[in-house]
């Protein structure tokens, strides 16, 4: 009974410690990946404005500079001059993608970007927005250009499949260590050997009483043909029944 009760307490107390496990790795994992997609965006937000800012303080740029910073950030950019779409090649593979998310792209600026809005000086008014477009995290600029109510707008897409991917390879990481701990709890705390009741004592005494003769501790008898043999501490005696 005691042995039930130990082995049923001892899968409980594994039990256990593999949930307070379980619940320690998720709050882990929220946490790592909270701080990387917070790490995405940081730095999209960083190659986003680096743009912005040579856009504004050059008179133009090259296809060959729009590439690059396609390349290096990762991100899918667009350009309108007073409206009109400005196209460059871009980096390989990315026209396909371009072509496809373009047109939802200007649907979703226009309500946030407005060109009509003028400062006392004529100018175009300064905007920015943030916004997600399907698996896309936008970033967009309307930037003044003179004081005649031209600007340029730039807008930087860029795919937070990564992101997602990255969740999905640490929810498979982390589960790994959760199984691994687990298997190791249970392993540890399963006995490597059962002991068994010792049943030498037994026997005797069940032999001893069927002879009738009571022994002690340690002494046990034996009969053959009406004779008892004795043997106690090493030595055996013979005697007759009386």
């Amino acid at each position: 009974m005691l042995t039930a009760l130990r082995r049923r307490l001892t899968l409980l107390m594994t039990a256990l410690t593999s949930l307070v496990l379980a619940g320690a790795l998720v709050v882990t994992w929220n946490y790592a990946a909270a701080q990387y997609r917070t790490a995405a965006e940081t730095l999209l937000t960083q190659n986003f404005s680096a743009i912005v800012d040579r856009l504004d303080s050059a008179d133009s740029v090259s296809d060959a500079w729009l590439a690059d910073q396609e390349h290096n950030s990762g991100c899918l950019l667009f350009l309108w001059d007073n409206g009109a779409a400005l196209h460059f090649a871009g980096t390989t593979g990315s026209a396909d993608a371009r072509n496809a998310v373009e047109p939802l792209l200007e649907e979703g600026l226009s309500p946030l970007l407005d060109t009509s809005l003028h400062d006392s000086s004529g100018a175009v008014q300064r905007q920015s927005a943030v916004f997600t477009l399907n698996e896309y995290r936008c970033h967009a600029a309307l930037l003044p250009r003179g004081t005649a109510g031209s600007y340029l707008l730039v807008a930087a897409l860029q795919d937070m499949g990564f992101v997602h991917r990255h969740a999905v390879q640490t929810v498979v990481q982390y589960g790994a260590i959760w199984f691994t701990g687990t298997l190791l709890l249970a392993i540890i705390s399963t006995p490597t050997s059962r002991r068994s009741t010792p049943t030498f004592g037994r026997a005797s005494l069940a032999l001893a009483r069927a002879t009738g003769t009571a022994t002690s501790p340690g002494t046990t008898t034996s009969t053959t043909s009406g004779t008892h043999l004795l043997c106690s501490s090493g030595t055996c005696d013979d005697f007759m029944n009386g």
